[in-house]
């Protein structure tokens, strides 16, 4: 069957590189420099938040060491809810070290079926470690100090973890 209208060829009407232009735009440092100057007062926001949230959770590991039973299991799982949301947003804002320490501390409370006061006594640390590192602002792994601080509580965790299990 012979063809009776001839075939075109379809060419978009804006391709990318027609896009390109010689300028280039910022440079990859100034356009950082500026989204960094954006986020600072995000951070300063979320800083103010979390010694809130801190506060919080003065009041409910209170609640729990008063407490016993179910009343005690939910100051608890406040304290899980709490710090679950300090350490998810913290790594955004350069504070890798309070999701560390906040990430030991949920997982001391998942692991917990009943937690006695040893427990009690290394979630109150886990708390502390936390007001040290915004109370110093130690960002990123917090140096020396980060670490150790860091490697206490996960330590002081661990064994509590190994005392649930002998009892």
């Amino acid at each position: 069957m012979a063809r009776t209208k001839a075939s075109k060829t379809l060419s978009p009407p804006i391709r990318l590189a027609d896009q390109v232009t010689a300028d280039r735009g910022p440079a990859l440092e100034t356009i950082l420099a500026r989204v960094r100057m954006g986020l600072e007062p995000l951070k300063q926001e979320y800083l103010g938040e979390a010694r809130d949230e801190l506060a919080a959770l003065d009041g409910h590991i209170a609640e729990a060491k008063a407490a016993a039973g179910s009343a005690r299991r939910q100051a608890i799982d406040k304290i899980y809810l709490i710090s679950h949301d300090v350490r998810g947003m913290a790594g955004s804002y350069d504070y890798p070290l309070l999701t560390r320490i906040g990430s030991s501390l949920c997982r001391l409370i998942e692991g917990a079926s009943d937690l006695a006061s040893l427990e009690l006594e290394v979630i109150e640390l886990h708390i502390g470690a936390m007001r040290v590192v915004l109370a110093k602002r130690m960002t990123g792994d917090g140096g020396t100090a980060g670490r150790v601080l860091a490697e206490g509580i996960e330590a002081a965790a661990q064994k509590c973890r190994g005392a649930a299990v002998t009892r």
